[in-house]
């Protein structure tokens, strides 16, 4: 009979293909090879739509916000830190973790960046984390936003009836009645 198969391994090029065995013939299993894929950049964590900070306060930082990165081919990806960059608009309301060298990714190894939202006045402000890998110098991209807001001057007054909470920030959304102005 045709039978049909196909091999994935990480590190390597997916392979297809078909073969036959007939009856009263000798089994004669078909040779395989397999062919090195390329080192290949990939995002672990999902970035098509960008990554979103929480709400912060200017002049305080927001919770820190990871992207995981892989390689999922063979052979090395290296990332010097300068290969790391920030760019845009507002992207000095933005603040990258210290990497302390080259970020070496062998066959399925990942890494990490972490990044914050620091404003420094209100308003919605967007950035780019530009990523290069050393393969094809190719430049990986992933958009930053962060909604930032001044604090309100007291005396601040809040009738509770218009439903409008809009100056009220929930510290703990499993906790009732508990706010943060």
């Amino acid at each position: 009979g045709n039978y049909d198969y196909s091999v994935n391994r990480t590190g390597y090029l997916e392979h297809t293909g078909s073969f036959e065995i007939t009856v009263n013939e000798d089994l004669a299993l078909p040779t395989i090879t397999l062919f090195q894929a390329p080192p290949t950049f990939m995002f672990v964590t999902n970035v098509d739509n960008g990554l979103t900070f929480r709400k912060t306060l200017i002049n305080r930082v927001s919770p820190a916000v990871s992207v995981t990165f892989t390689n999922s081919g063979s052979g090395e990806i290296i990332i010097e830190p300068s290969d790391i960059t920030l760019a845009g608009e507002n992207a000095d309301q933005f603040q990258l973790a210290t990497i302390g060298g080259n970020i070496i990714l062998g066959p399925d190894d990942q890494s990490t960046i972490t990044l914050t939202f620091a404003p420094g006045s209100p308003g919605l402000k967007i950035a780019e984390l530009q990523i290069e890998d050393n393969i094809n110098k190719q430049l990986h991209v992933v958009s930053l936003q962060g909604l930032a807001y001044e604090a309100v001057t007291l005396p601040f007054t809040e009738d509770f009836q218009s439903g409008n909470f809009d100056n009220w920030v929930v510290v703990n959304g499993t906790q009732t009645n508990q706010w943060h102005l």
